[in-house]
């Protein structure tokens, strides 16, 4: 039904996570190329160990946001921002420069699957998002995992399309999906089927699944 209204052609989402498995055959034909602010080069590879395809740690997250915004939108292209280690963690200075770097490089939509419970005390990622969203670009955010109200950052910042996750009936959210006003919508974010680098697929759930879904469509 979505591909029915539109397939994502003529659009780039911008992915920061933890990069992308260039290989996994679902993402052939999708990439443009991105950045990895990890290492401050080009390669922007999903890597690190995989030991059974259900339920990974970090480590093919990107791919697999990745592949889920292929699922939703087959002709956007995706741009790769590796702005997390495998062990899922980066900086602010890095997520704001990567979300400014992928609106010059012309990205329509920005996807990011992961956040914060704490409040940022610098202004950097938010002052960047204003800019982000001045020059016409969707920011969509991950509510979070903890099934409480507690904002979720930057999913709570001003401006950003804030998503919670339902369940695989699409009638209720999840029980560990944050919720409350400040979130913007609700997509599925149980039960997901996408890549893993290595070929391998795998089932995951989180806001960090929905969000992909919003940015795909």
């Amino acid at each position: 039904q979505a591909h029915s209204q539109s397939t994502g052609a003529g659009v780039t989402v911008a992915v920061l996570d933890t990069g992308v498995d260039p290989s996994a055959a679902s993402l052939v034909g999708h990439l443009v190329p991105g950045w990895n602010y990890v290492k401050d080069n080009a390669n922007t590879n999903d890597v690190g160990a995989l030991s059974v395809p259900t339920h990974p740690t970090s480590a093919g997250h990107g791919t697999f946001v990745s592949g889920l915004i292929a699922l939703v939108a087959p002709e956007a292209k995706i741009m790769p921002m590796r702005v997390l280690n495998t062990a899922g963690c980066g900086t602010i200075y890095g997520v704001a420069q990567a979300a400014l770097d992928a609106v010059a490089d012309g990205a329509q939509v920005i996807n990011i699957s992961f956040g914060t419970d704490t409040a940022p005390s610098w202004n950097v990622l938010a002052d960047a998002i204003s800019q982000v969203r001045a020059a016409g670009v969707v920011v969509v955010a991950a509510a979070g995992n903890d099934g409480t109200t507690e904002q979720h950052y930057p999913a709570a910042q001003s401006g950003v399309l804030s998503v919670a996750a339902t369940d695989s009936s699409a009638t209720s959210l999840t029980t560990f999906s944050d919720r409350g006003d400040w979130v913007s919508l609700a997509a599925p974010g149980e039960d997901l089927v996408g890549p893993l680098p290595g070929g391998q697929y795998a089932t995951w759930a989180g806001t960090s699944m929905a969000a992909p879904i919003v940015s795909g469509e």
